[in-house]
């Protein structure tokens, strides 16, 4: 018998339906959020975050109309707690935005988190050198790198701490003055960066380029 005898169910095109259309507003302002954050545009990166707050707020307030005005709870077996899990009790959307605010009086960075971050900002590549002593006159020198807005320093300098090699260095390109965390060091990509990325690997197609790079070193 369905829904179970005693349980009235919600019309799913009441609240159902208008929270639905919140969460997938939301995955969509969080992702315009994303985009412009990774083109260094971050007041728009802002907004959009603002954005997605708001509604997720909206959204747990109905969630919570939802929940009083029912004629279930979670705890009335399993078509309570599978109905309210399954339409978003727990709402999340992690985004690190503000990473200005980092001190050296929080913790130590997370391990996903230096790799998320790493997904989105960091590069793997190999400059070519000329060395006479080596074949073809020629020496690949592998880099791994991680180039932010001059403002976002103290980021930089924090992953260093991470990692406890590599260097952070201020370059001026066009008149725009951005930093650099940097590892060339052949023995600290070995022993540090690479068994990193193993053991907490990238997601995005940026894996690709870091297998490349694991096997060039």
């Amino acid at each position: 018998m369905w829904p179970p005898m005693g349980i009235e169910s919600i019309d799913p095109f009441e609240l159902p339906l208008i929270n639905t259309v919140l969460l997938l507003a939301s995955g969509f302002t969080v992702t315009y959020a994303h985009h412009f954050l990774i083109n260094g545009k971050r007041g728009k990166a802002l907004y959009g975050l603002l954005y997605t707050v708001i509604l997720a707020t909206i959204f747990t307030g109905l969630q919570g109309v939802e929940y009083s005005v029912s004629s279930f709870t979670i705890s009335d077996g399993a078509f309570g707690s599978c109905f309210y899990f399954g339409t978003g009790l727990i709402y999340g959307a992690p985004i690190t935005l503000n990473t200005n605010n980092l001190t050296k009086s929080e913790s130590k960075l997370s391990l996903y988190w230096v790799t998320g971050f790493s997904d989105a900002e960091s590069t793997f590549s190999a400059k070519i050198a000329k060395d006479n002593s080596k074949f073809m006159g020629l020496r690949i020198l592998p880099v791994f790198a991680i180039e932010l807005h001059i403002r976002d320093l103290e980021v930089l300098k924090r992953i260093k701490e991470f990692f406890s090699v590599g260097s952070v260095t201020v370059r001026t390109r066009n008149g725009k003055p951005t930093g650099i965390y940097s590892v060339q060091s052949l023995k600290d990509l070995t022993e540090v960066i690479i068994p990193h990325f193993k053991e907490y690997p990238l997601l995005t197609q940026k894996q690709a380029d870091f297998i490349l790079f694991y096997s060039l070193v």
